[in-house]
């Protein structure tokens, strides 16, 4: 299931955006009702009203995350959840971290 979910996560987010959700997540763990809560807590932590997400410079990405399926957002709670716990926080850490799970990230 992770491995099905992380080869359908490659190229979809870039690092910042990863940035972003590891703000927004920070020592969160999942649960199966909040993955469908992703894009909308994103939203919340972004300052952007859930109902005008696509008018923000961030819409793209709220939309990418959104649309994902229940296996790529398994996936990505695992792994955002990994590098919580390995307490990877810049750039640098999280595109490696990224790279040896085999979800390759945008430029």
């Amino acid at each position: 299931m992770l491995d099905a979910g992380r080869d359908r996560l490659c190229i979809q987010f870039s690092v910042q955006e990863i940035v972003e959700m590891v703000d927004c997540y920070r020592g969160y763990v999942f649960t199966v009702d909040r993955f469908s809560m992703m894009a909308p807590d994103l939203c919340d932590n972004l300052n952007i009203r859930f109902s005008d997400y696509r008018s923000s410079k961030h819409g793209r990405f709220i939309h990418r995350l959104k649309k994902l399926d229940l296996f790529p957002k398994i996936a990505l709670a695992d792994a955002l959840e990994q590098l919580w716990s390995h307490g990877a926080t810049g750039k640098a850490e999280i595109a490696e971290y990224f790279g040896e799970i085999g979800i390759l990230l945008r430029g």
